[in-house]
């Protein structure tokens, strides 16, 4: 039974019945994700906030003919559970290079650079801190247990880590994974 008062939930991401949802699609249709550069984006987030879960997608399908979709469905991939950003309830960061890279190495083949993280990167790097106290004034105190000198010390870690984004996104790219294969500069 859920108790009184905020909670999260989410909506189906499209209309039932008419668009197709899938938490996996197979590598040729993986060339129909209309975002791919997307996930570039996604992994500097997984990396700042040490999401210790694996990545975790679902791909909307448009419906076969639409205007958008054309005689082949496309598909939009939808980055979803972020539960276990700041390594879940540890709010502390153990740092890892393979951490947040999705697991079909297909999505990363539009990656040759650091201007592939664009305009993520930038916008991590450079946002204001008052972007972080802003979003933390709006979160329940129920949802942090009321101690905000933990929360003060989350949002400075947090802050910091935005200066580290390509030397983590390096230990990354330079892992035994190697999952930027184009990567030229």
């Amino acid at each position: 039974k859920c108790s009184p008062g905020f909670h999260f939930g989410s909506g189906y991401p499209g209309e039932p019945g008419r668009v197709a949802v899938h938490d996996f699609l197979p590598d040729e249709a993986l060339n129909r994700v209309i975002n791919l550069a997307d996930f570039a984006g996604i992994l500097l987030f997984d990396q700042w906030a040490c999401n210790t879960n694996g990545r975790q997608i679902v791909f909307v399908g448009e419906p076969f003919g639409s205007a958008r979709a054309g005689p082949e469905p496309g598909y939009r991939a939808l980055m979803i559970d972020q539960g276990f950003c700041f390594n879940a309830g540890e709010w502390n960061f153990p740092d890892s290079p393979l951490r947040g890279l999705y697991p079909r190495a297909r999505v990363y083949q539009c990656i040759t650079g650091w201007t592939s993280f664009e305009p993520f990167l930038t916008r991590l790097e450079e946002f204001p801190p008052r972007v972080l106290d802003e979003a933390a004034a709006a979160i329940p105190p129920d949802w942090y247990a009321g101690t905000s000198d933990a929360l003060d010390r989350l949002l400075e870690q947090l802050d910091r880590r935005r200066k580290r984004l390509r030397e983590l996104i390096n230990a990354a790219r330079n892992s035994s994974r190697q999952p930027f294969p184009h990567w030229r500069h």
